[in-house]
């Protein structure tokens, strides 16, 4: 699996520590090494996505959202060295106060993303193939809605914190979008049984669904999207666009037939279908053809320093190439002792100059991968190093041209 995914997530599950195979999405490196022991179900051209209701505020919206700077905020399993996302949290990612105290609008969206669910005394269940050995249930998929959609936390925090900002900013140029991650109908339960039941996962409407079947991975995910809106409908959120969904799994070789689908029944409310896949992704450049709006490519250089510089530079090509934003990668390592193994702000600092240099940052779309939250451990830090690495990424952020008169 790619270095990201092995490189952050080290869990605690039941007083053991394990490794995980892989880590936050937006990661990349090798080719996968699961082979699923039978063939991807076939597409199916008897789906047709028929709209439901429809709310006020989907009525209003005429296009697709768009937006130029994109973060990572992963949650929604215990392994996390912080649970929750409260204002405190979110503070750094809404605004920027610079040097001379002036206040900013830092990110434009925020993609609230995670790839497994574990808690004590739990088996571990993944929103994506490749984690663990079990796939996520509706249980689990319903958690993780849970999760985002509490009161005072998740994208309620987020609300809060851009209603505090505007006492000091005024309106942003446009509503601030959250992008919600797509658990990944994974076939087979159990990763390493061969064979294992295709029936696990739950019902809809009183069907039991089989995941050997597209139209069943299809309806899974149909209930997601639709009990996503309703709760967002629900909460009445005054600051916050929900601008689209998230496919979680890095690669397009699992469920492919169900994407383009899926894609459609979004595509009916005007929600937009989000990927991040890793360097060597299988699908990668075809983004399109799977039904995808927006895709970032992850360079996967920040992780190693055995990967060279020219990755970066092979990256941006492909991006030109293919019409794909860029994703910005570094973790904790990039704080003084946030790592035990190394320190790799310069390495953060290289995706910056080479984005600069190669136009990236003044033309392309661009995610933001943090690890767990990087971004507030240079915030909070008292260390100058660490100031001066925070005010120059912030700048990098809130002074790309690309950002200059958007419109969303």
């Amino acid at each position: 699996m790619n270095q990201k995914k092995i490189y952050s997530a080290i869990v605690s599950v039941a007083c053991v520590i394990c490794a995980f195979i892989a880590s936050m999405v937006a990661c990349g490196g090798n080719e996968p090494t699961y082979t699923p022991p039978t063939t991807e179900p076939e597409p199916s051209d008897t789906i047709k996505p028929v709209v439901k209701k429809v709310y006020n505020w989907e009525k209003l919206r005429k296009s697709i959202l768009k937006n130029t700077d994109m973060v990572l905020l992963y949650g929604g399993s215990h392994h996390r060295p912080v649970y929750q996302w409260d204002q405190n949290r979110t503070t750094p990612y809404v605004t920027y106060v610079d040097k001379n105290n002036e206040m900013h609008w830092l990110f434009d969206s925020f993609l609230l993303i995670e790839f497994t669910y574990t808690e004590p005394g739990q088996v571990q269940r993944d929103y994506a193939l490749g984690y663990s050995n079990y796939a996520g249930t509706k249980e689990t998929w319903t958690k993780l809605l849970d999760y985002w959609f509490s009161e005072d936390t998740g994208i309620g925090a987020i609300d809060k914190t851009i209603e505090k900002a505007k006492e000091t900013l005024g309106e942003p140029p446009y509503k601030r979008q959250i992008v919600l991650t797509l658990p990944e109908p994974i076939e087979h339960e159990q990763k390493n049984v061969p064979l294992s039941t295709t029936k696990y996962w739950g019902e809809v409407g009183g069907k039991e669904l089989d995941f050997s079947k597209v139209e069943d991975q299809y309806a899974a995910l149909e209930w997601y999207i639709d009990e996503a809106r309703a709760r967002f409908n629900e909460k009445k959120y005054k600051n916050i666009d929900f601008a689209g969904f998230y496919w979680v799994a890095e690669e397009a070789s699992h469920a492919a037939g169900v994407m383009p689908l899926i894609s459609e029944y979004m595509h009916s409310y005007n929600y937009s279908f989000n990927w991040i896949p890793y360097f060597t992704a299988a699908g990668r450049f075809q983004w399109k053809e799977h039904g995808f709006d927006v895709a970032y490519l992850q360079p996967n250089h920040y992780f190693t320093n055995d990967i060279p510089d020219t990755r970066l530079d092979d990256t941006i090509k492909d991006i030109n190439e293919h019409d794909m934003g860029l994703e910005i990668e570094f973790d904790e390592s990039a704080v003084v002792g946030g790592s035990s193994t190394r320190y790799a702000a310069e390495r953060l600092r290289t995706y910056m100059n080479k984005s600069i240099e190669l136009k990236a940052w003044s033309e392309r779309r661009m995610a933001y991968y943090h690890g767990n939250d990087a971004i507030y451990k240079l915030y909070e830090s008292d260390n100058d190093i660490d100031k001066k690495l925070y005010h120059e990424f912030c700048q990098f952020v809130v002074n790309r041209p690309i950002r200059i008169n958007f419109k969303p």
